[in-house]
């Protein structure tokens, strides 16, 4: 029987931490040559819809250890609006109820048959913020605690959680270029999280005396420099 999981049903039933080894046990698969990643597909076309970009996007990948291949696949309309001053690529909800489109469809490797089929919102979100922490895990110095932030999205609330799961992290430093937006992160982070979450007012002031550096944002331009780089800072982006 083939599941229908919903966004819903995926934030219930997956944790980070869950999220983090099974992405830890997948890497070592694929390092030893045991699993396989199929390669990124991205098809972009012109479109009648106002944004004037359509992008068809499919990978997938095969775990034998964990009996499952997948195949995951967006239809997406992009957009490259300016905010604050830069530019950025956006993903614009056009299906019906303002919804984006991106589907996972899972199948199993000893019959073939397709196991479940879910949105890929929140499990990207996890999966994304997971590979992050993973790279913190091995490559991040032991006694870090201060984070640096930039983005102030989707994706950069996800980085949060995962990082707090493999390093005792006691603040963060957040930079977005929407200052109601990075405000209302912090809030609303501090207060699921119990630690010290600050906003501030530009990209240098957060990555300064940082650990650990996360890029998560849309940005098409730099959003910090080499400059800025201090011995033994652990830089993650996505």
């Amino acid at each position: 029987m083939t599941l229908l999981i919903s966004n819903e049903d995926a934030e219930e039933i997956l944790s980070i931490t869950d999220c983090i080894d099974a992405l830890e046990q997948m890497y070592r698969e694929l390092a030893d040559a045991r699993a396989v990643s199929g390669h990124r597909s991205d098809m972009v076309t012109e479109t009648a819809h106002e944004s004037g970009t359509y992008s068809l996007k499919m990978m997938g990948g095969v775990i034998p250890a964990f009996e499952v291949g997948a195949v995951r696949i967006n239809s997406d309309l992009l957009g490259y609006p300016e905010s604050g001053g830069i530019k950025r690529r956006v993903k614009i909800p056009a299906a019906p109820g303002e919804r984006w489109v991106g589907l996972v469809l899972l199948f199993s490797t000893r019959t073939g048959e397709p196991l479940a089929i879910f949105p890929d919102g929140v499990v990207q979100h996890m999966r994304v913020a997971g590979t992050s922490a993973l790279g913190v895990k091995y490559m991040a110095r032991e006694n870090a605690k201060t984070v640096a932030l930039l983005g102030a999205g989707w994706q950069a609330a996800a980085q949060i959680p995962a990082v707090m799961a493999v390093r005792n992290i006691e603040k963060f430093r957040v930079y977005g270029p929407t200052p109601e937006r990075r405000e209302k992160l912090c809030t609303e982070m501090e207060e699921k999280t119990g630690i010290e979450i600050r906003p501030v007012s530009d990209a240098q002031s957060a990555v300064k005396d940082a650990d650990i550096v996360l890029c998560a944002t849309n940005s098409m331009t730099t959003v910090f420099f080499k400059e800025w780089l201090e011995p033994g800072m652990h830089v993650s982006t996505i």
